[in-house]
């Protein structure tokens, strides 16, 4: 979980840190997911490290992998909504990793919303 400092210093769970995130990753190994949290994130993160090329591996990957959990590291890449855990971004190899917290809820089942609508269930994310 992500942690950020409460009125009196100490390290308070945001809620934000369990949410939905969208991470893409640009470059050799393009491709884009959905993961449910901070640690879904690290995961994907990893993922995109280790399959990614060798000489790609960061040097301070500890360091990068511990800045996911600092509200501070998202909030260099803009306010967006205000709340914690708005954006991140690393570049690395001949690539990039984005993370975006998804802000709108999902519906349960996107197709059957969509068919009602008579639209498409891709549409109906981006909309």
């Amino acid at each position: 979980m992500g942690l950020a400092m409460d009125e009196g210093g100490k390290a308070a769970t945001a809620p934000e840190a369990g949410a939905l995130f969208v991470v893409t990753v640009n470059g050799p190994i393009a491709r884009s997911e959905v993961v449910a949290g901070l640690d879904g994130v690290r995961e994907a993160f990893l993922r995109a490290v280790w399959r990614g090329p060798r000489g790609a591996v960061p040097d301070d990957l500890g360091a990068h992998l511990a800045s996911l959990g600092d509200p501070a590291a998202w909030a260099a890449h803009g306010r967006g909504d205000g709340r914690p855990f708005w954006h991140w971004w690393l570049g690395f190899g001949d690539g990039s990793v984005s993370v975006q917290r998804v802000t709108a809820p999902l519906p349960a089942d996107p197709r059957a919303a969509a068919a009602g609508r008579g639209g498409s269930p891709w549409r109906l994310t981006l909309e």
